[in-house]
């Protein structure tokens, strides 16, 4: 077994297990969520309807997660010698996230029922194509233009856009948007190795390693040029989001779920204004010094 593969069980060996009931309630959250998805396109402004449809992303992400391990025991009835595990558990985690779009909590069955017969679809279409999950670069290039529209936007107006709004300022359709968006939350959900080109979503948002927030907590001078950078090189929604999740004011380090609550946003803008704003400081002199 490959140390990448001991680290992925064991970081997703940590989730608990959920119950029928538990399941239950985060089917009908994601189902608010995406209704109030849907209003925000008629009233943008209305924060009940953000913070709705902001519970729904907590909750899909939730039920992903805490079915990530049924992902690897399917996985492992379809990998030989020809197969990497690591690409048959990737493939299986698309389907995954596909049967949380699908599962209909009022049929009385069980996730893992709804949920078996799409991980193995989509185990099985990946081995038919013998290809890795792979975001071809002009889907790449699309959400690089709609990440852009999404982070203008939200800071000129210090709110996260819906799919509607973001689509005006990128050009497209609503659906295309949610779609590509789609593609992007799988690689986050389920791994930062998802090849794109000739090279991953992890070497493509996190930069070098100095810039991890492992490496950053290890340097107090960092930490303090940091801060310093951030007050004066970030908007003001940006600094804030990098010193909450870094605890750089000196307070415990927000997680993105309890950063996302207390502004009244989603997780994964959370996480696109970080990136984004490490983007901007990994740009600045003082700090690209530390990286040698």
């Amino acid at each position: 077994m490959s140390q990448e593969l001991q680290v992925y069980l064991a970081r997703i060996g940590e989730i608990p297990l959920l119950t029928a009931s538990e399941e239950v309630a985060l089917a009908k959250r994601i189902e608010a969520g995406t209704y109030a998805e849907h209003l925000l396109e008629e009233s943008p402004g209305r924060d009940d309807l953000r913070a709705v449809a902001a519970d729904g992303v907590t909750a899909r992400d939730h039920l992903i997660r805490a079915n990530l391990r049924l992902v690897v025991s399917i996985a492992r009835g379809y990998t030989s010698e020809k197969t990497s595990v690591l690409d048959v558990i990737q493939d299986g985690n698309v389907g995954l996230i596909d049967a949380v779009d699908r599962f209909d909590h009022e049929r009385g069955l069980r996730f893992s029922t709804c949920a078996t017969w799409w991980i193995r679809k989509a185990i099985l279409r990946g081995l038919e194509t013998g290809q890795a999950v792979r975001i071809p670069a002009r889907v790449l290039y699309e959400l690089r233009r709609i990440r852009r529209a999404e982070t203008h936007l939200a800071l000129a107006w210090g709110r996260a856009p819906t799919p509607g709004e973001i689509a005006r300022q990128a050009g497209g359709s609503t659906a295309r948007v949610a779609r590509l968006r789609r593609y992007a939350r799988i690689c986050e959900l389920t791994s930062l190795d998802l090849p794109i080109g000739m090279t991953t979503l992890g070497e493509l948002v996190e930069g070098p390693p100095w810039s991890r927030p492992e490496a950053i907590a290890e340097s107090r001078a960092l930490r303090a040029e940091i801060a310093e950078a951030a007050g004066t090189v970030l908007a003001p929604r940006q600094a804030q989001i990098i010193r909450e999740l870094y605890g750089l004011s000196g307070a415990e380090r927000s997680t993105h779920a309890q950063l996302a609550r207390h502004i009244g946003t989603t997780g994964g803008w959370v996480r696109r204004m970080e990136r984004e704003a490490l983007a901007v400081l990994r740009a600045n002199p003082s700090i690209a010094a530390w990286a040698g």
